[in-house]
């Protein structure tokens, strides 16, 4: 199915391009809902998913100021490496402490098979690591959201990591 020429853009500046697509019935109604939802005419919203998308293409696969591999791999470090834990013994010398999400099964664990040589150093670790299977929900969220996702997970971060301490004071009503 071709755009038709109502949907088109106002007139494009001399020295454009023009291409063709056919769509199902089903693709053109799944694109004319994303466009609606973004305010967009269906065409708006091919132009800019196909110059946005060969832009992330061109600079993942380059080389410039922003290392993405680097980034990708220091958060699935940060997200999925096992935690490690040292700490200062009662002799002050450092010592390798276990790692529990829940203090509880680490008391439950001492009970059911006591504690190595008298001598066991427990922590709770919360986040702990993620689970293989966290992954698969990111893959599945990046494959199903994209850019979209990505976003959620920039204000999601963001929220995290906004320093509530340096915030100014709400509004007194009674000031006004």
């Amino acid at each position: 199915m071709s755009i038709a020429p109502n949907e088109r853009e106002a007139e494009e500046p001399k020295g454009t391009v023009s291409f063709s697509v056919r769509l199902t019935e089903k693709q053109r109604d799944l694109l004319s809902r994303a466009a609606e939802k973004r305010g967009w005419t269906l065409t708006n919203l091919l132009k800019n998913a196909a110059l946005e998308r060969a832009i992330h293409i061109l600079n993942t696969s380059a080389p410039n100021r922003i290392d993405f591999r680097a980034t990708a791999e220091e958060l699935a470090r940060q997200v999925f490496t096992p935690r490690k834990v040292r700490m200062i013994s009662n002799e002050l010398t450092p010592v390798d402490a276990e790692v529990y999400e829940h203090i509880e099964a680490a008391i439950a664990d001492q009970a059911r098979y006591g504690s190595p040589d008298g001598a066991r150093y427990v922590v709770e670790v919360s986040p702990l690591e993620m689970s293989p299977e966290f992954l698969a929900q990111i893959r599945d969220a990046a494959r199903y959201g994209g850019t979209e996702f990505l976003d959620l997970i920039i204000q999601a971060s963001e929220a995290l990591t906004t320093n509530k301490r340096n915030l100014p004071d709400p509004i007194d009503p009674s000031s006004v």
